[in-house]
């Protein structure tokens, strides 16, 4: 399906049920994976998005006012440019507050800046975060099961879930993460006690673990599901009928407009309309004046402390192997000792644009409060590690090269020998989190893996005449 009939289907993602007519009309909005993506983005003829945008457009498409709608946000408010990643997040918290969030998922970056860090951005935040499958080691919820939100006549309880997969345990400091249907059942009863005449699940997780996990909780009468984290710009209804499934997009490049029908004695509920849209804009976009004034605020703060240019680019650097390329071959030649650095392309967040890199650019390239460390591994657990995990799947990688159907090491021009060790650089997440590392340590080379690339630029200094890109590397070093 070619990208306008998908944008068609999505804008068509409407069910039309016949009204019950109980009285009690449910409106809500929905984003999903905004990561601090305040401003719109060019891409290509077209502009996307934007938070002050947005909030125009709800006002003038969806008669928007903050008494008559219930707003969800799937979680991962912030990491993504570097307005939203310096400061913690906490300029996309201001310009929620604005937009009049109402509850937010945890998602898995609300802890990228550490414990202390996050809870200074609930304390900021005039909205809840969720999640009642994370649990402290008393073996209780960390954070809010759910919240009760009084809204349009009802009350709503609204219940957090946090992705099942992988994480920075470093981050993660000690807690646990719950299966999903226990830790629903248990809140969603919380919920109901509490006085919550109707239960919505906000998720951040996959529109698949929505299905599944509705299909083992239809006792509980649950006719909204909200999904997140993976991206997905989606919404269904179940087979022969019964619960929806939604998922908004991400960097608010859209969001999703759902109206429900409620009995407010029963907490039956029934999906009268979806709606998907995109955040196709003009240049000349109307733009809510108070979220605008809020985000330059943050970006006048940000030149500031970040506007140092380090390099120059031309025609910028693509998101994809020709930035892939130039972290890993930064970060190995500003560590000599290393024989190979292997990058984790979803730590490499997006390309480089032309005109002037900034350290602010940088930062939006590798947003991640990340360490680089040395380790030292045998061939045999490097050459499994480096198979790809799916179809697709790659790394980054920087003195490695594919030849007659095997990896070489470019020091030696010669594949990684089973019973010897290479000493290879990765990221603190990647030791934690990625089964072939788990379980090694090595000795750390820079608390922040964006500090050998700050050197590198330094060491190769760039201008219009000597742009950045001439540096680079843009061919794929994948295995066919």
């Amino acid at each position: 399906m070619n990208r306008a009939r998908r944008w068609a289907a999505a804008l068509l993602c409407a069910a039309c049920a016949a009204a019950a007519a109980w009285g009690a009309p449910l409106k809500v909005l929905v984003t999903g994976d905004m990561h601090g993506w305040l401003e719109p983005q060019d891409r290509g003829a077209r502009r996307v998005g934007g938070a002050a945008e947005m909030l125009a457009r709800w006002k003038t498409a969806e008669g928007y006012v903050p008494a008559s709608f219930l707003v969800l946000s799937a979680g991962d408010v912030a990491t993504g440019p570097a307005l939203a990643t310096v400061y913690d997040g906490k300029p996309a918290v201001a310009a929620m507050n604005l937009m009049g969030y109402d509850v937010s998922a945890l998602g898995n970056h609300e802890f990228d800046f550490g414990r202390a860090a996050l809870d200074e951005l609930r304390r900021e935040a005039r909205f809840p975060f969720v999640a009642a499958n994370i649990l402290g080691e008393d073996g209780k919820p960390a954070f809010p099961q759910f919240a009760l939100i009084e809204e349009q006549g009802l009350k709503i309880g609204v219940v957090g879930l946090y992705t099942m997969q992988p994480h920075q345990a470093s981050h993660f400091d000690g807690l646990t993460v719950e299966q999903y249907q226990p830790a629903l059942r248990r809140a969603a009863a919380a919920a109901r006690a509490a006085g919550a005449q109707v239960v919505i699940v906000l998720g951040h997780a996959s529109q698949r673990d929505m299905q599944r996990l509705a299909r083992e909780t239809k006792d509980l009468g649950v006719a909204l599901f909200v999904g997140g984290h993976t991206h997905e710009f989606r919404c269904e209804r179940a087979w022969g009928g019964g619960a929806w499934f939604v998922n908004a997009g991400s960097n608010f490049g859209g969001y999703v407009r759902i109206d429900l029908d409620v009995d407010p004695k029963t907490g039956a509920a029934d999906v009268l309309d979806v709606k998907a849209v995109e955040m196709v804009e003009r240049a000349d976009a109307p733009a809510d004046p108070a979220v605008r004034a809020e985000i330059s605020k943050w970006e006048t703060r940000l030149a500031a402390d970040y506007g140092e240019v380090v390099a120059f680019s031309a025609r910028g650097v693509d998101d994809g192997w020709p930035v892939y390329n130039l972290v890993s071959d930064a970060l190995l030649e500003r560590v000599p000792a290393a024989d190979a650095a292997i990058v984790n392309p979803h730590g490499v967040r997006q390309g480089l644009p032309p005109g002037p890199v900034t350290r602010g650019t940088v930062v939006s390239l590798l947003p991640f409060r990340n360490g680089l460390r040395l380790v030292e591994i045998d061939g045999r657990r490097l050459a499994s590690f480096l198979r790809r995990p799916k179809p697709g799947a790659v790394w980054g990688l920087g003195g490695l090269r594919w030849e007659g159907r095997r990896w070489l090491l470019a020091k030696s021009g010669a594949p990684p020998d089973p019973e010897a060790r290479s000493k290879v650089l990765v990221t603190n997440y990647m030791l934690e989190s990625m089964d072939g590392l788990t379980g090694l340590t090595g000795e750390l080379i820079a608390e922040d893996y964006r500090r050998p690339l700050y050197a590198w630029f330094a060491a190769h200094p760039t201008s219009p005449e000597r742009p950045l890109e001439s540096l680079v590397d843009p061919a794929p070093r994948v295995a066919p």
